[in-house]
């Protein structure tokens, strides 16, 4: 028998217009970590080579990855409340 109802749901495809609350170095930072493998186990790339591709301070790129982080994280949990 065919279902009563059919439920459609809109599923975002994930683009940087999504991160748009991030200030651009931040947005810039965050993305690279990812592209990267940042946060891959093992860590494929350090922060230290972010810098480095960047042509930041490592202190500066590990001060706009840990507040884009606090960010993405603060908007992520609030999401799920």
């Amino acid at each position: 028998m065919p279902p009563d109802t059919i439920s459609v749901q809109t599923v975002k495809n994930g683009s940087s217009k999504d991160l748009d609350f991030l200030t651009e170095k931040q947005r810039e930072v965050l993305e690279l970590a990812v592209f990267r493998g940042y946060y891959e186990d093992g860590g494929e790339v350090t922060l230290k080579q972010l810098a480095d591709e960047l042509g930041i301070a490592r202190s500066t790129t590990g001060e706009h990855l840990k507040r884009a982080e606090s960010e993405v994280l603060k908007r992520a949990v609030k999401d799920f409340q």
